[in-house]
Parts: structure tokens; C-alpha cells; sequence
């Protein structure tokens, strides 16, 4: 059964096989290419649809490393399965999974911001965010590790949703019986991006806490309408290695900067939950809404 057994109850549901076969022999068209597995742009009865599927590995050891990360990635969206802001898986086969795709990013929302977005639709793109992370902190028990703006999507109404569970890992239980959840392992950086949380490159385990980090960051961005540190490495290295962040411009609003200081605690226990997030934007988003109303916009 190639390693797959656990998944065969999932194929019930996402009879794919022929079908992604049939993709990938028809009309293709490469759209993302990493190191392990290549994204195709295919169409399905009338939409396009993205189809990913890994290399094959020379090294046996990547290749059960790799496998076993699709595996979770697979068991990480069907727990989410539905939820309006995370990207839908359609269908999957063994070393392919077939999921919704769109083609605009957060990256993209933050460059074409640069004409700057109201703040209520910067607090709106924010909860979306924020509410697909606590779907997969919360129902799917995962932490996604590696968030960063690529990894959000939006679609033509502007509904932002999460994408990318290749890096996740699925939290268990602690065996010390308190409770706690495991966490997960620091991940290799060679060169010093904004996005990963402090104890990511401190080397130290991950929780969801980092996540909560490195979605300030993007939140930062979408604020800024640019890269935290204006995408300099040598810029970010010494912030991080005197505990800096970026600079908050006064005119920005206060309330949702705030949220985002919180988010970016040195301290991950002291990093509000996802869930917090949400219901503290959900406030916001109340708030703005009124005050534009008031004002006649």
C-alpha cells in the first residue's frame, strides 16, 4: 500500500486517481516548483485547479521524510475540510494532492497596497487570516511553521484563505500528562527572512505562538504596504539580534497596531492565542465599520 494505508478512507471521499492522472497527461501549465514537489495549473470540470505532486527523491531517507510530510499535509485539510478560509483540498493520489487555486496572494495584496488600503479592509483581510490559523491551530491540532505572505491566498470577493501545509506539524499530547501539546522543531533558515518567529531562529522547539508571530509580521506588511525592513537581510539581522521590530508609522490605527505588538511578543506564552485574535479584530472590524458609517463613508 506504498506507506499510504491510513489515508485509503480519505481516497472514499477524494476519489482522484484517474482523474489526476488525466491532469497531469492533459493541458499543464507549471506554476510553482520547489525543491521537493511541483505545483501544475490544470483544469477540472470547467475551473482550474491546482495540482501538486512530489519528486521522486534520490536519497530514500528525503523521500520518507517528504512523503510523510504530503501525508500530513493531506490529514491537516481534511480535518479543515469546508471552512471558508482555508484553501479546499478536491482530491488526492498517493504522491498527488488536487486542491482550489487562486491566484492572487497576500504578497501581491501588499505591493498593490502600496496606494494604501483602508483600514477597515486591512482589519477584514486580517480576520480571515487570523480565523484560518485558528481552524488549523484548533481543529486540525497543527502548527503551520512556515507562514508567510505567499502562504495566504484571496480569492475575486477578497476572502482571504491559508495554503500550504507541506511544513505542517500535528501537535500531540505531551506524555508528561499536563496537558501541553508537543512542540515541533526549530526549522533551518540559510538566509534571514521576516517571517519566522525569534525561537525559530533561536534554534528553539515551535508552538503556536511562532505562527502567531510571523502572522504579525504579515499583518505589519499589509499595514505597511511593504516588507518589514524593506526586505533587507542585513537590516532584519541586527533588529532580531537586539530584539527590534519594524517601525510603526503614528498614523497608522492604533487599535490594530496594538493587536499586532501583542502578536509580536518576544515571549511566545505571552503572545495572544489565535483565537484572541479574532475576537479582538472581530471588535475592530466592529468598531471601524461604525466610526465610517458615522462619518458618512
Amino acid at each position: 500500500m506504498n506507506g499510504y494505508g491510513y489515508l485509503y478512507d480519505l481516497r472514499a471521499r477524494y476519489p482522484f486517481c484517474t482523474i489526476a492522472q488525466n491532469m497531469l497527461a492533459g493541458n499543464t501549465t507549471l506554476v510553482g516548483n520547489g525543491r521537493v514537489r511541483d505545483v501544475y495549473l490544470v483544469e477540472y470540470e470547467g475551473r482550474k485547479v491546482a495540482l501538486k505532486t512530489l519528486r521522486n527523491m534520490d536519497d530514500s531517507r528525503s523521500q520518507r521524510v517528504h512523503l510523510e510530510k504530503h501525508k500530513r499535509e493531506i490529514l491537516t485539510l481534511d480535518a479543515m475540510r469546508g471552512h471558508r478560509n482555508i484553501v479546499g483540498m478536491l482530491g488526492l493520489c498517493d504522491t498527488m494532492v488536487v486542491t482550489e487555486y487562486y491566484t492572487t496572494s497576500f504578497l501581491r495584496a501588499i505591493f498593490r497596497g502600496r496606494m494604501e488600503l483602508p483600514d477597515l479592509a486591512v482589519v477584514s483581510m486580517a480576520l480571515d487570516a487570523a480565523r484560518g490559523l485558528q481552524a488549523l491551530h484548533e481543529t486540525a491540532g497543527s502548527i503551520h511553521v512556515d507562514l508567510k505572505p505567499q502562504q495566504l491566498l484571496i480569492d475575486d470577493d477578497g476572502r482571504v484563505m491559508l495554503n500550504d501545509f507541506n511544513s505542517a506539524h500535528i501537535m500531540s499530547i505531551s506524555q508528561a500528562g499536563d496537558g501541553t501539546a508537543c512542540p515541533a522543531q526549530s526549522t533551518k533558515r540559510n538566509l534571514p527572512t521576516p517571517w519566522p518567529s525569534p525561537e525559530n531562529y533561536a534554534g528553539e522547539p515551535l508552538t503556536p505562538a511562532s505562527d502567531i508571530y510571523s502572522l504579525a509580521m504579515i499583518f505589519f506588511s499589509l499595514m505597511a504596504a511593504s516588507l518589514p525592513y524593506e526586505g533587507n537581510p542585513e537590516l532584519l539581522a541586527r533588529a532580531m539580534s537586539r530584539q527590534g521590530r519594524p517601525e510603526i508609522d503614528p498614523s497608522w490605527h492604533k487599535g490594530f497596531m496594538k493587536v499586532v505588538q501583542d502578536m509580536w511578543h518576544q515571549t511566545p506564552q505571552k503572545r495572544p492565542s489565535a483565537k484572541r485574535v479574532v475576537v479582538r479584530l472581530q471588535l475592530l472590524q466592529a468598531e471601524i465599520y461604525s466610526e465610517s458609517v458615522q462619518a458618512g463613508q
